[in-house]
């Protein structure tokens, strides 16, 4: 008779399918452990060398700050000049800022003597040290070998750093030493495992460093000789089997410490942890996997004995009264499957993802319709804000336009000199206004684009206060509604910050309250608040008037670009609604907060709180530097580049009426064919230009293989290109100063003699 082995009930045929396909998982499994036990022996060796190259990278940090502070510190005029009650009192301040890093720090002169010392050591002569010699003779920082220090009687790792004078000729030596005992705060709640170690040794193998420490194994002896030798030999990195002489076999990893790329290692450090242990660990693993390999093989026989003799007549039943109800449209009708792998368990799955397809349909028919509803609302939102913002801009387009083009109407044929004046004011207001709304569309596009860069500078709030008070003079006079600035006293006279924004932020806060202000005052103040966490000082401005105020269900409208609280027909004030979006999204990029609170017909306070840095103690203020006069260049012969008939003709007659000879041409070609002919003083270049731009003629004019004849002279670009990092990009490809279309007169003649001055200064004399 032949043999059947899956003869028999269901239950004993369903456990030797199940034993005979846990089989191969048996097999894979012992594989798997086996590739996991290579990969946490091959984890263990890349933590041990990341270990190593993190210390490695702390000690480079630290040479590099005591590299940055000698360097520093030999440019100290005190130190220059060798003064030693200074240079006394400046070493003694820096030890005890870094007393548990540094033990020494003296100034000493060209035969090794001691001038001046943060430390007990006069003298003391170092004419006979390395790192003295070595700093004379390679006239930069260098490092020193292991020592005892001469102050504390201490292991040190000395440095040396030349003070070299404005002669270039070297006046003395800073010397200073680092607490090798330092290394220890590394370690002290780090929690080793039994028999590693960590070491640190200098290029002649010296040790000068070793956690745990051991009398064995004292610091200024040579370390163990194989492994110095390996490390010597290898690349900046790696991994060495050494057999300690306390017998245990280590794998070690090192990595070599220069203070340049291709400077010999001064440094080396080790750490190493017992390979037994290493290996262990991974047998470790090994063995878990298996026992949980195990359990699951006898649970899943014990679950498909046990379960695979269900009653299949009472399933089928089930079955086919689900099938019913789901024909019947209940698609919440699911029958439980149970564990084993029968046919019934599979019909009863498919009847489960029927019944689930069908739901989801459904749902999904429904979410689709829901998102449709909400992609026509957004569409007719979008639709709604376009318009709107194409008929707000429209109309302040148009108004400062038709102002422009009505006054030039009424100047042309009229022979009133007083109202030619007049009308000539009047259009150049109207277009400054045009000016003033493309630069807030400018500014509202660079801070959404993320392109607002956040300037820290030392400045004056009175600087400020008084550029506010100078600009909104005329208003306040006119309206007769008094503007008053105060300030806290505590408040420091230099703040750190981005004053350029904090002005624009002022001046439209400031402006809105003025504008919507008819009695009453309008008044800005500043005070203290409590310092921030890291140290800035917080600032609170208060901008409040006596205005029409905001209704309540407006305050979060009124920040959102070209809001406004009116937007009807019969608007009594001007504006696009860009100035308190502008000044929400500098704020924030600022790092400050933004409130308001108002009622109307009563006024509205604003309330700003901002963040500054204090300068420091070696930080000096400048106040910002006058532009250049423009009187005492007059009689240039300039150079004009600029393709538009029109700007062209005005640019010329502005600088003929500031009293330069004028030679146009409509592009770089036609430039750099007069620039070959006769020498300017100066070029004003368009960018923009057909044949040839004015970028392109910037480059072969500094390139010098044009032809022309001064390949130095100053251009300035003259441009309508205003976006953010424009003026970088035409200064970065040689021009010399950058002025941005529509051009003021004052504008232009503040560039032309700061850049006609900056060439005569680099003339040599």
């Amino acid at each position: 008779m032949p043999f059947h082995p899956l003869k028999g009930s269901i239950r004993k045929k369903l456990a030797l399918l199940i034993l005979m396909s846990a089989l191969p998982t048996l097999v894979l499994i012992v594989v798997l452990g086996l590739q996991a036990r290579n990969t946490a022996i091959e984890d263990a060796t890349q933590g041990l060398q990341g270990f190593v190259r993190t210390a490695a990278e702390t000690q480079v940090r630290a040479t590099t700050a005591t590299r940055l502070l000698m360097e520093n510190l030999s440019r100290v005029p005190e130190v220059q000049r060798a003064d030693i009650a200074a240079c006394t009192r400046i070493f003694v301040n820096v030890l005890r800022i870094n007393q548990q890093r540094y033990s020494a720090l003296h100034l000493v002169d060209l035969d090794g003597n001691i001038l001046a010392t943060g430390g007990g050591a006069s003298g003391v002569n170092f004419a006979n040290v390395k790192h003295f010699s070595d700093a004379l003779a390679t006239r930069g920082f260098v490092v020193g070998e292991y020592q005892l220090g001469v102050s504390l009687g201490v292991p040190v790792l000395p440095f040396g750093c030349p003070v070299i004078g404005a002669d270039g000729n070297i006046r003395a030596v800073l010397l200073a030493s680092i607490l090798l005992s330092s290394y220890g705060d590394l370690f002290t709640e780090m929690r080793f495992q039994p028999d590693s170690f960590f070491g640190v040794c200098d290029h002649q193998g010296v040790r000068l460093f070793r956690y745990p420490e051991t009398d064995d194994l004292p610091l200024g002896r040579p370390i163990h000789g194989p492994v110095f030798t390996a490390a010597k030999a290898d690349g900046e990195e790696g991994l060495v089997e050494d057999m300690g002489s306390d017998g245990v076999l280590r794998i070690v990893a090192f990595r070599k410490i220069r203070t340049a790329p291709n400077a010999p290692p001064y440094m080396y450090m080790f750490a190493g942890t017992p390979k037994a242990r290493i290996h262990a660990q991974a047998l470790e693993i090994l063995r878990r996997d298996l026992g949980i390999l195990l359990l699951m093989v006898v649970l899943t026989l014990g679950s498909g004995w046990f379960l695979g003799g269900r009653n299949m007549g009472r399933r089928l039943e089930e079955l086919a009264a689900a099938a019913v109800r789901i024909g019947e449209g209940d698609l919440n009708t699911r029958v439980v499957p149970e564990r084993g792998v029968t046919e019934i368990d599979i019909l009863a799955r498919s009847f489960n993802e029927m019944a689930q397809a069908l739901e989801r349909d459904r749902l999904e028919r429904v979410r689709t319709e829901a998102e449709l509803r909400e992609a026509r609302s957004q569409s007719e939102t979008a639709n709604q804000a376009k318009s709107l913002f194409l008929a707000n801009m429209s109309h302040e387009l148009r108004t400062p336009l038709n102002g422009l083009l009505g006054m030039l109407q009424l100047i042309k044929g009229n022979e009133d000199a007083n109202e030619r004046d007049t009308y000539l004011d009047l259009a150049q207001r109207s277009g400054r206004r045009l000016t003033d709304l493309l630069g807030d569309l400018l500014d509202l596009s660079r801070i959404e684009a993320g392109g607002m860069r956040i300037n820290h500078r030392p400045f004056t709030l009175a600087s400020a206060f008084a550029a506010l008070a100078e600009t909104f003079s005329p208003m306040h006079q006119s309206k007769r509604v008094p503007l008053v600035l105060a300030c806290a006293p505590e408040i420091p006279p230099v703040l750190v910050g981005d004053e350029v924004h904090l002005r624009q932020i002022l001046f439209n806060l400031v402006g809105n309250a003025m504008k919507f202000t008819d009695k009453g005052e309008v008044r800005l103040e500043v005070f203290p608040l409590a310092p921030m966490p890291t140290g800035e000082l917080r600032l609170l401005f208060i901008v409040s008037d006596t205005g029409i105020g905001i209704p309540d269900d407006k305050l979060d409208h009124i920040v959102r670009p070209f809001a406004q609280v009116e937007e009807s027909y019969t608007r009594s004030h001007q504006g696009a609604g860009l100035g308190l979006a502008i000044v929400r999204n500098l704020v924030l990029a600022m790092g400050g907060t933004l409130q308001f609170d108002s009622a109307e017909g009563e006024g509205t306070c604003v309330c700003m709180t901002l963040p500054f840095s204090l300068p420091d103690g070696a930080t000096q203020f400048a106040p910002p530097d006058k532009a250049p006069a423009s009187t005492g260049h007059g009689g240039l012969h300039i150079l004009l580049a600029e393709d538009d008939e029109v700007s062209r003709l005005c640019a010329r007659r502005l600088l003929e009426q500031m009293g330069h000879e004028v030679t146009t041409t409509a592009n770089g070609a036609q430039a750099l064919d007069a620039l070959r002919a006769r020498r300017f003083d100066c070029v004003l270049m368009d960018v923009q230009m057909d044949v040839m731009d004015g970028v392109e003629a910037t480059r072969q004019i500094r390139g010098g293989s044009s032809g022309v004849l001064d390949a130095r002279i100053p251009i300035i670009a003259m441009t309508a290109y205003a976006m953010a990092g424009d003026k970088e990009k035409f200064l970065a490809e040689g021009m010399d100063a950058y002025v941005s279309k529509p051009v003021m007169v004052t504008e232009l003649s503040t560039a032309i003699a700061a850049a006609v001055a900056r060439r005569t200064s680099a003339k040599p004399t």
